[in-house]
């Protein structure tokens, strides 16, 4: 009797080591779908606003077009003359999106810089900032934009208070907009 009560806990023992070696795996293979869903995620919000871009943005801006071979082309011929480095350009470059057209009141050329993610943290406020500071620097009129499908309530408060141009659910904020036109 003892010796197949010790049989038994042996067979216990060793299944509840295989249990937990599958479930090691398993949550490696969850932490990799995790990732995989989050890049997914990203980069099919980043898609449909590229995508969508024209009719987005066609109430504030005519003539819209991806301006990143115009932008490149002034990043380029700024890094020459020193006025800005190479990963000022580099870090412009990697925008979600670069758009320009003409601004519908002011008739003047306009750029925008995006940054495009499924859940809106403040380091994409940042990045859109930051780029869209260098276009200014090089004497572009430019305005950062960040979209997202879900907004923290700091980033949402982070984007008003740095004048950034939000968007959500294939909508533009006008309140953004017009907070960022005007600084």
């Amino acid at each position: 009797m003892v010796e197949r009560m010790d049989m038994r806990l042996t067979n216990v023992e060793h299944d509840v080591s295989v249990l937990k070696s599958d479930v090691s795996i398993l949550k490696k293979d969850v932490d990799i779908l995790k990732k995989d869903s989050r890049w997914l995620k990203g980069d099919s919000v980043e898609r449909k606003y590229r995508d969508s871009a024209a009719g987005l943005f066609g109430l504030f801006i005519k003539n819209g077009h991806d301006a990143t071979n115009e932008i490149a082309n002034a990043l380029y011929a700024a890094m020459e003359t020193g006025t800005i480095s190479e990963n000022d350009l580099t870090q412009v470059l990697a925008a979600d999106l670069l758009w320009g057209g003409e601004n519908r009141k002011t008739k003047e050329a306009l750029f925008l810089v995006m940054e495009a993610s499924w859940f809106v943290e403040e380091h994409d406020l940042e990045r859109a900032a930051t780029r869209s500071a260098v276009l200014r620097k090089i004497g572009l009129k430019a305005l950062p934009v960040v979209a997202g499908k879900e907004w923290s309530d700091l980033a949402q408060e982070q984007a008003e208070r740095l004048r950034i141009v939000t968007t959500s659910n294939g909508r533009v904020d006008r309140h953004s907009w017009d907070l960022a036109i005007q600084s």
